[in-house]
């Protein structure tokens, strides 16, 4: 009895010391995302300064109009199948599913080509972005260059290929920031500015292709025609629920500076929105990272073993919290003085709009990279749901003002806590999912 008893014990700490190096492993290719994505932004930090001195303000203005559409529409490019890629225990399903996303990219190119030359201003009066009309014809490739560009990764996730992913980042913004400086130099404006945005996406292909290019040769003698269609219906809950998930939260994160500028105006609107930038930067660095590194792991587990992703989920979620203390401690303490003394005394709203999101944002670093379990257990309605109930939380709040008398920080801080209590109950609802499973 009492052998079993310590065979029971040492499988069970064998097993934890197993999870544990996978939560490691996890981290240290999210540092090596990290790092890609830091050098990214320091390179666009530099460069930012040369590039607001060639162009002016209605120029950089047309290039958030630009942005703003193609963020819009870029859902579109994969169908997000590209989720998807990471999942399939065989490379031989992969390989199907890295096609249709290659055909849906090419496709959905091909169709804004010949719907722009055509209905291009009724398509940007819709949008309200008639000053991107003169460049219609950059959408088309840049929706190509996106969607390849999504599907390259998805697979380099898939084979944790993340030092190339990494590298890829670097180029993008290194050559787009080259682009836009020249071409703004020769007097190209706003043009510089777009094509530069453009170039970044496309530029990064060759190189990721190049450096994934023995992986797709070892698998593509597997590509099948004839399977196209059965894994297209296999993974149709990518399409149909991951993608207008996927454009749900691309309203919602646009619509607190829209009914800010709407309510407080657009000066208001502005504070807001250097405060969401700057509290999305640790995001960015490493919320984004984790996630992406997290999903490779857990998709390379499968759904068959719940209680070995519970465990290593449990394993990210303790790092992740020691993470999100300096950066939560930092902004809710320093971001009032920190952005008069970084950005001027005129930016003083944004640094209290700051500390305010700083409590959303500790919460979403933590609770954010679990949501690609219900990709893992096959559970996409649910993720609908969730971005359903997030968009009315959004609206909700920011109708407060057509019946309350309410200031912007008192504004501010309902949508703060109840983005966190979304954030935590959605958290809830993932390990929810993987206990039913175990």
């Amino acid at each position: 009895m009492q052998l079993l008893k310590r065979i029971i014990e040492k499988l069970n700490k064998s097993r934890f010391e197993d999870n544990e190096k996978k939560s490691k492993g996890i981290f240290r290719n999210m540092l090596l995302l990290a790092s890609g994505t830091a050098t990214a932004q320091l390179v666009a930090f530099i460069t930012l300064p040369i590039i607001t001195r060639i162009y002016s303000p209605q120029d950089l203005g047309t290039l958030s109009v630009f942005t703003a559409v193609l963020s819009v529409l870029a859902p579109l490019t994969t169908l997000k199948y590209s989720n998807a890629v990471p999942l399939p225990k065989t490379d031989a399903i992969a390989i199907n599913l890295l096609v249709i996303c290659i055909f849906s990219s090419v496709i959905t190119s091909c169709l804004s080509f010949v719907v722009l030359i055509f209905y291009r201003h009724e398509v940007f009066s819709f949008l309200s972005a008639m000053a991107v009309v003169p460049y219609w014809w950059l959408f088309p490739i840049a929706l190509l260059g996106i969607g390849l560009y999504e599907t390259l990764v998805a697979w380099a996730t898939r084979k944790k290929a993340f030092k190339q992913v990494s590298i890829s980042r670097v180029v993008q913004s290194v050559l787009g920031a080259l682009v836009k400086i020249v071409l703004g130099i020769f007097g190209l404006k706003p043009l510089g500015l777009l094509f530069g945005s453009v170039a970044s996406q496309v530029s990064a292909l060759g190189g990721l292709f190049a450096q994934l290019k023995k992986d797709f040769e070892m698998t593509v003698y597997r590509f099948r025609y004839s399977h196209i269609k059965y894994t297209a219906r296999r993974y149709l809950d990518f399409p149909l629920y991951r993608l207008p998930s996927q454009l749900l939260l691309i309203v919602s994160a646009q619509a607190p500076i829209i009914f800010t500028a709407i309510h407080f105006g657009t000066a208001t609107a502005g504070q807001l929105g250097l405060a969401i930038g700057i509290v999305g930067v640790p995001m960015g660095l490493v919320g984004t990272s984790t996630a992406q590194a997290y999903y490779a792991e857990i998709a390379r587990i499968g759904k068959g073993q719940a209680a070995e992703v519970k465990e290593v989920s449990i394993q990210v979620m303790k790092r992740l919290c020691l993470l999100s203390v300096i950066p939560f401690l930092v902004l809710f303490f320093l971001a009032a003085d920190g952005f008069v003394l970084a950005f001027g005394d005129a930016w003083r709203e944004a640094g209290f709009f700051c500390q305010i999101l700083s409590v959303y944002l500790l919460v979403q670093f933590i609770s954010s990279p679990f949501v690609n379990v219900l990709s893992v257990f096959e559970k996409q309605w649910m993720y609908l749901r969730i971005n359903v109930v997030r968009l009315l939380i959004v609206f909700s709040i920011f109708m407060m003002p057509y019946f309350f008398d309410l200031a912007v920080n008192s504004l501010i801080t309902f949508y703060s806590v109840g983005l966190s209590i979304h954030y935590l109950v959605t958290l809830f609802l993932v390990f929810r999912v993987i206990e039913q499973h175990s």
